[in-house]
């Protein structure tokens, strides 16, 4: 497990979803329901706590998953 900081929230994820190619296919799948349940996996089941915690906006979780993969990617390089 990591955490992140995201606009004041600390987030627990689990590092090994954004380099893993089952994670990847599910989340480029194009199937919102693979594709949620990739976001669940990699938030732990907190989903919806940490969804709540940034104001229930689909707009600033989709930009906290992409900064999870971006920071793991980076910190993999």
């Amino acid at each position: 497990m990591r955490t992140i900081e995201f606009r004041g929230v600390t987030v627990e994820y689990d590092e090994k979803c954004p380099n893993s190619w089952t994670w990847q296919k599910a989340m480029a799948s194009g199937d919102d329901k693979r594709g949620f349940a990739a976001i669940e996996r990699i938030l732990m089941g907190k989903d919806d706590e940490i969804a709540e915690k940034l104001g229930d906006d689909f707009e600033s979780m989709g930009e906290l998953i992409g900064e999870i993969v971006r920071t793991s990617r980076a910190a993999k390089n």
